[in-house]
Order: C-alpha cells, then sequence, then structure tokens
C-alpha cells in the first residue's frame, strides 16, 4: 500500500486518568506514512474515522507538515479508517490498526 495510517505515542506526554477508577490514557500521534514512491504532496486533507466510543469518531487534517496528523487520548489499541483526498479530488480509503 503506497499509504499507511501509523501511529505512535506522544514522547514527553504523561498519562492520564480522566476519572477516579478510569483506566489509563495516553496521548497518541495518528498520521499518514506515504511509501513506494507515493508522495504526501498528492494528499489534500485526510478524514479520519477512529473507533465508535470515541466522542469525536470523524476527525480532519490538512496539515501536510505534520503528515496529517491528529492526536488523541486513549487506553486500548483499535481498528481505524482513513480517507485521503487527493488534490485531483479522487479519494482513496485506507484502513490500519492503531497502537503504540
Amino acid at each position: 500500500m503506497p499509504y499507511q495510517i501509523k501511529s505512535e505515542r506522544v514522547s514527553g506526554v504523561d498519562p492520564k486518568t480522566f476519572r477516579e477508577g478510569g483506566k489509563r490514557h495516553y496521548n497518541v500521534r495518528i498520521y499518514i506514512d506515504a511509501t513506494g514512491g507515493d508522495s504526501l504532496e498528492r494528499v489534500r486533507s485526510v478524514t479520519y474515522e477512529l473507533h465508535p466510543t470515541f466522542r469525536q469518531r470523524i476527525q480532519v487534517s490538512e496539515i501536510m507538515d505534520t503528515q496529517f496528523e491528529i492526536r488523541i487520548w486513549t487506553y486500548g489499541y483499535f481498528n481505524a479508517k482513513a480517507t485521503l483526498r487527493m488534490r485531483d479530488d479522487t479519494l482513496q480509503e485506507i484502513q490500519g490498526f492503531i497502537k503504540w
């Protein structure tokens, strides 16, 4: 696949618990990686679809300089989808597994 969803824990950010007795949440960076000679310069925006338990399940990034990243707080691993809107207005859908 020329484009992949990648994820990593944000370094230097401590985990936090949002409510008493709750699970530890980690700050995670989700972004797009271009491989196989494809370039992020061909991408205009990325719409991420996160796990249904997220309040803001649909998130959009238009910032190529950060590899179209979004940052979230999460306690678990999950599958995610991304729709890449290319500069020629075509769409590419990809899937990935969010873990850190």
